[in-house]
């Protein structure tokens, strides 16, 4: 759409025609965009008029789950498969170099769900996988640790970074709900006081301050809720192997919507 999502247009034909399931725009260059598809990674400079295949280093039959582009530079971007780990590529899609468990995934964890690039430092990125596991690199993805167990064995489908204080990160699980953490992911604890569903398919946060956290759910809609910490910096004391938050108000719903998987 150019009209605000008043009206929109087909922009693929029949070149990317298989399960689009992750999109990242250029930040600064409205033609460029890419499409992670179930063959792959396709690329369009014209905004969406013609697309072709990106896929030098990514076998053609890979699905791509997930994208994140690095804003600061944007011919950074990685593309998490649902086999394959994680690839990325630092000149705009023109190569990919596959990011493997000899990069420090856990064999088990081949399935990339979600990607968050810290807009305050480019150097770090999360990821969460399909069994529940979030990992985080401090070299723009070379190498990956993993993060303290999320209290979920559901898929992680949504991290995102606090606007105003880069150590609170709240993860999004398909089945648990949400958790929060206010020291860079070392300790969770969930936050779902107000939530009727916990099967998440997506979060994001505004810059407000205190923010606005929304969530959309699998069968009940959009969740709101209005968070913040009672004293700044975050208080974050450790009771044996929990954590103590001072916490965030009630969320509320308001308004639904469908999903898939």
């Amino acid at each position: 759409s150019t009209h605000g999502g008043a009206n929109r247009v087909v922009t693929d034909s029949t070149v990317i025609n298989k399960y689009v399931r992750a999109l990242v725009a250029h930040p600064t260059n409205s033609s460029i965009a890419y499409a992670g598809t179930g063959n792959g990674v396709f690329k369009t400079t014209n905004g969406g008029a013609s697309w072709i295949e990106t896929n030098t280093g990514i076998p053609f039959s890979t699905s791509i789950r997930s994208m994140a582009i690095d804003k600061t530079n944007p011919n950074v971007i990685y593309a998490g498969t649902d086999l394959n780990y994680l690839y990325k590529t630092t000149n705009g899609g023109s190569t990919w170099t596959n990011i493997t468990n000899a990069n420090g995934f856990l064999l088990q964890d081949s399935f990339i769900r979600t990607i968050t690039v810290d807009a305050g430092n480019s150097d770090i990125v999360y990821v969460g996988s399909d069994s529940g596991r979030v990992y985080k690199s401090f070299d723009a993805g070379t190498s990956w640790s993993l993060l303290s167990k999320i209290a979920s064995v559901n898929s992680v489908r949504s991290i995102v970074r606090h606007p105003n204080d880069r150590r609170i990160v709240f993860a999004a699980t398909f089945g648990s709900g949400v958790f929060v953490s206010a020291d860079s992911g070392s300790h969770w604890l969930p936050m779902n006081t107000g939530l009727s569903d916990m099967e998440i398919y997506v979060l994001e946060c505004d810059n407000a301050n205190p923010i606005n956290l929304y969530v959309g759910t699998g069968s009940t809609g959009v969740f709101r809720t209005t968070y913040s910490f009672v004293n700044q910096p975050p208080v974050l004391s450790a009771i044996g192997n929990q954590s103590l938050f001072v916490t965030q108000n009630l969320s509320f719903r308001f308004s639904s919507t469908d999903g898939d998987a």
